[in-house]
C-alpha cells in the first residue's frame, strides 16, 4: 500500500505531518510526500522530505493518481483519509485491510500519538540542520521564550488577548528563579504598545521575509535557546517547547489552545493558562 502525506501549513504543522509519515512507514506503507501548499510562496516545505527519509511525489506519479481518482472502476483502489477520521494509531490496522492501493493522508495530525514514538528522530533531524544549529545557543538560567502570534489570527477568533500573557508572566515571576524573558512576535507594534512587556530583554521579529525557509529555521534555532516557554496557540512555538524543554522547564500554554478545533498534544508538567 502506498501512503501519500499531503503537506500543508507552516513549519510547525509540517513537523506533525512528518510524524504521521514516520508512523505510516513503520506500519509498512510506502510513503511519499506531496507538497500541496499552493496558496502562498511562503508556505513551502521548510526542511526537505529527504532529510526525513521520504521521497517527494513527482508529476508522473500524479498522472496515475489522477487516473485512480477519476475513473469510477478504479476508485476502489484509491482513498483519502483525513485526521478527523484517523484519530489514533490503532485505526491504521483497519485501513491496511481495505482494498485500497493508494491512500492520501490529508490533515494536520496534531496528536501526541502520531509524534511521541518518533520524537527523538524528529528532534535529531531538526537539531542537525545547519541553519538551526547555527542559531541555537547555550541556555541561561531563568531564560524564557514568549511567543506572540497575531497577524494571521486578526480575522478569526484565535488571537490571544493581553490577559493571557499578563497571567503567564505573573506565573513565571512566582515560579522561575532568575526569571527573564524575550519575545518572538510577528506584531512588533502591538507588543511595544503593551505595558506588560516592558521588562522584555529582546523583541525578535522576522527580518527576511523574502527568504522564508532561512528565516523560519534561524528564528526557530533562536527559540530553542531558552530554558522555559510561554507558547502561543501555534504549532511553531509548541515544537520549540517540545524539543528544547526539560523536566525542570516551565512550559505555559493557552487553554483552550484553539477555539475552533481540537489540539491533543499537551504533557503533564505543562501548565494551562486560561486565554
Amino acid at each position: 500500500m502506498i501512503g501519500i502525506v499531503d503537506m500543508m501549513g507552516g513549519f510547525g504543522n509540517q513537523l506533525f505531518q512528518y510524524g504521521i509519515g514516520m508512523f505510516l512507514k513503520e506500519q509498512g506503507l510506502k510513503v511519499y510526500i506531496y507538497e500541496s501548499n499552493k496558496e502562498s510562496e511562503n508556505r513551502k516545505i521548510v526542511i526537505p522530505e529527504s532529510d526525513f527519509g521520504f521521497d517527494k511525489i513527482e508529476k508522473r506519479h500524479l498522472f496515475f493518481i489522477n487516473l485512480l481518482k477519476n475513473r469510477t472502476f478504479l476508485k476502489e483502489y484509491y482513498g483519502i483519509v483525513n485526521d478527523s477520521v484517523l484519530s489514533g494509531p490503532e485505526q491504521v490496522v483497519n485501513i491496511k485491510k481495505s482494498s485500497k492501493r493508494v491512500i492520501s493522508f490529508n490533515g494536520f495530525w496534531q496528536k501526541k500519538s502520531f509524534v511521541d514514538e518518533y520524537f527523538d528522530n524528529i528532534k535529531k533531524i531538526i537539531l542537525d540542520n545547519k541553519a538551526i544549529k547555527a542559531s541555537n545557543t547555550t541556555k541561561k538560567e531563568g531564560s524564557t521564550m514568549v511567543h506572540v502570534r497575531r497577524t494571521d489570527y486578526k480575522n478569526n477568533k484565535e488571537i490571544l488577548k493581553s490577559n493571557y500573557y499578563k497571567n503567564s508572566l505573573e506565573h513565571c515571576k512566582k515560579n522561575i528563579k532568575n526569571f527573564n524573558y524575550s519575545i518572538f512576535t510577528d506584531d512588533y507594534d502591538w507588543v511595544k504598545s503593551q505595558k506588560i512587556f516592558k521588562d522584555a530583554v529582546n523583541i525578535n521579529v522576522p527580518k527576511n521575509q523574502l527568504n522564508y525557509r532561512n528565516e523560519v529555521l534561524s528564528t526557530f534555532g533562536k527559540m530553542l535557546s531558552f530554558e522555559n516557554y510561554v507558547i502561543a496557540n501555534s504549532t511553531f512555538s509548541w515544537w520549540a517547547a517540545r524539543i528544547s524543554s526539560t523536566e525542570n522547564s516551565k512550559v505555559l500554554y493557552p487553554n483552550p489552545f484553539f477555539k475552533d478545533q481540537s489540539f491533543d498534544a499537551f504533557y503533564g508538567n505543562w501548565t494551562p493558562i486560561e486565554r
